[in-house]
């Protein structure tokens, strides 16, 4: 489950950047914003030398997380406060998870706000450092929570007025790795 919950840590910016450094904004202060954006993800398991490449779209609005993948198959993941659904190939919805948004595990630990693309108050449940980014910033996000140490050992964030970039260091060694457009 909680790979799925990795999965949905960088699935969930809602922002993009094509400005110049001169225009970002202060990483901390980037907030949920609703909408749609496309995005390009990549997993990369240890000892499998080809990653996994998928693509699709997020849909974020104030209650609900739509994560819908579309190539190389279709898989819809809704997360909602209602609980977590997942459909494959335009099958029925069926439940994963535990309890979905209410799920202390997502709640409490800031990951919600996180799958949501909103960075205000993270400096709660995770140590923030500055990362060197060419075209914005960067941010390590390390979880101060043992219970989400367990699964993820960082997170880093690029961008500039909005997420472009979220990467996902599992603690297993895998990465998950997920690049945002508008569209």
């Amino acid at each position: 489950m909680f790979s799925l919950i990795a999965s949905s840590i960088v699935f969930m910016a809602v922002q993009s950047a094509s400005e110049t450094i001169d225009t970002c904004s202060e990483p901390l202060s980037v907030a949920q914003e609703a909408g749609t954006r496309t995005f390009t993800q990549e997993r990369s398991l240890v000892g499998i030398e080809q990653s996994l490449v998928s693509s699709g779209r997020v849909e974020v609005s104030e209650d609900v997380i739509r994560w819908i993948v579309s190539d190389p198959i279709e898989i819809s993941t809704v997360i909602s406060s209602g609980g977590m659904t997942q459909s494959i190939e335009g099958g029925p919805a069926q439940p994963i998870g535990a309890a979905g948004a209410s799920n202390p595990l997502l709640s409490e630990s800031g990951l919600i706000k996180l799958l949501k693309g909103d960075l205000t108050n993270v400096e709660a449940s995770f140590e923030v450092n500055e990362l060197a980014n060419e075209d914005g910033w960067g941010v390590s996000l390390i979880p101060k929570a043992n219970e989400m140490a367990q699964h993820v050992s960082g997170i880093e964030v690029y961008g500039c007025t909005k997420i472009d970039t979220i990467k996902v260091n599992q603690s297993n060694g895998d990465t998950i790795k997920v690049s945002f457009s508008e569209g």
